[in-house]
């Protein structure tokens, strides 16, 4: 009973990955300076869904070495969604985060062709030291809170 489990999602996993034409092409770099080594990491994430004509690329930026501890873990990431046409990508929305040790800045582009225009949004969250005296135990009392 298992090994006939097993064919048959070995056939459905088969048969609904050769139905789809969807490419993905995956790309890592890595930059350093000799002083200091290894400084920054890329990846690079591109998915073309050649049926629907829809594509997303993602591209995370990362300090590493050094550089990381200089700017609190800094984490770029961007991605670009949208349609493809002769072979050209239109991007209907475009995403902008940054990540770092206790913040976290999002920004949203949202593209309407037909009216012209560029909706942005963006978003803020940082944690940040709330400070309180505890008068009974006659102590500072510290905790991190959204703000």
């Amino acid at each position: 009973v298992r090994l006939i489990i097993k064919k048959t999602l070995l056939i459905l996993m088969l048969s609904s990955t050769l139905s789809a034409n969807i490419s993905v092409t995956k790309v890592k770099y890595e930059g350093g300076i000799s002083l200091f080594g290894r400084v920054a990491i890329a990846d690079i994430v591109l998915e073309e869904d050649l049926d629907k004509n829809r594509y997303k690329m993602q591209v995370t930026a990362s300090s590493a070495g050094i550089v990381k501890a200089m700017t609190s873990n800094r984490k770029d990431i961007f991605i670009s969604e949208g349609d493809m046409s002769n072979g050209i990508y239109v991007p209907t929305k475009f995403t902008k985060l940054v990540l770092k040790d206790g913040y976290e800045e999002k920004t949203v582009y949202t593209f309407d062709y037909i009216s012209n225009k560029v909706l942005k949004e963006t978003y803020k969250e940082e944690l940040v030291d709330d400070d309180t005296f505890n008068i009974i135990k006659m102590e500072v009392v510290s905790k991190k809170k959204t703000h």
